[in-house]
């Protein structure tokens, strides 16, 4: 089974007094403080704009990082699913292969067993032809 870990989305700690994690939450927040800052900067929004701003990208990418997660793990199990396939496949060509090889040697058989009739056949006409 394939499990969902909240490491996937964020595994920040804090270092250095700056929050570091490589979860998806965690690099699209940084981009989030990155584009905020580079707005705060360009005086783009004001410093009181910033708050609901950040808050609602948070809110964001947390949505976006766990859709994210989610779909990861479906195309997981998605594969999974197409390994235990191809193995099926695998398996069921190889019984029809080893039918194929049986059916051979019974037709191989039965062929051996026509001649050896033939021969039987061709022998009692010969008696016959002989006795008359």
């Amino acid at each position: 089974m394939i499990d969902i870990l909240i490491s996937d989305v964020t595994n920040a700690t804090l270092v250095n007094g700056e929050i570091v994690g490589t979860g998806i939450f965690d690099k699209l927040m940084q981009t989030t403080i990155l584009h905020i800052e580079d707005q705060l900067e360009k005086n783009h929004i004001t410093q009181n704009e910033s708050g609901p701003i950040y808050a609602s990208m948070v809110q964001n990418a947390m949505q976006q990082a766990v859709q994210f997660v989610l779909q990861e793990k479906v195309v997981e199990v998605d594969i999974v699913i197409r390994e235990a396939e191809l193995a099926i496949k695998a398996a069921q060509l190889e019984i029809a292969y080893k039918d194929l090889e049986i059916r051979l040697a019974q037709l191989e058989e039965i062929q051996t067993n026509i001649k050896i009739l033939e021969q039987k056949i061709v022998g009692r006409k010969q008696s016959a032809i002989i006795s008359e």
